[in-house]
Order: C-alpha cells, then sequence, then structure tokens
C-alpha cells in the first residue's frame, strides 16, 4: 500500500559515477519528497550481484565531495536489499 521511487544501476567495477545521476532524475527524486513521500532511492547493483539501497539524500552529500563511490561507501552507506525490504513492512 506503500509506492516507492527508484532508480536502478548497475555499478561498473564496483564503482558509481555520480555523473551517472541525470539532471531530470534528480529532480523527480526533490518533487517526490516534496510531495509528501519518503526519499527516493537508488539501487546499486555491485559485481557480485548484491544490491544496495542509498537513499537520494546520501547520494547528494556524498557527491559533494568526490565523483563517483566504490564499494566500500556503498556497502557502509547503503542497506542491502534484504534488510531495506524488511524495514518497508
Amino acid at each position: 500500500g506503500k509506492a516507492y521511487l527508484i532508480d536502478c544501476k548497475v555499478c561498473i567495477n564496483d564503482t558509481f559515477p555520480f555523473s551517472r545521476i541525470e539532471s531530470n532524475q534528480h529532480t523527480a527524486m526533490t518533487l517526490w519528497k516534496q510531495s509528501g513521500n519518503d526519499y527516493g532511492w537508488f539501487a546499486l547493483q555491485l559485481s557480485n550481484k548484491d544490491i544496495y539501497m542509498i537513499d537520494h539524500e546520501w547520494m547528494i552529500a556524498l557527491s559533494l565531495n568526490q565523483s563517483s563511490i566504490g564499494k566500500d561507501l556503498i556497502t557502509h552507506y547503503g542497506l542491502p536489499l534484504g534488510m531495506w525490504l524488511d524495514a518497508c513492512r
């Protein structure tokens, strides 16, 4: 009974360059939040097929000081998909 805004990305070499987030995606996620919804999310798939969920706010904050994030930061700031799904219930 709840909607989520999720943008799915595959991380080549376990790295996600922030340049892959297009301005229309930032705009959509910002408007989504301003409309009374929860955060927009990025589902980042690593080379081992693990998927980590990071919300739009964290992605913006992380992008202020670097041009990309690697596996270490993805796994630190992201929630494994299974944990995220459990938290959504």
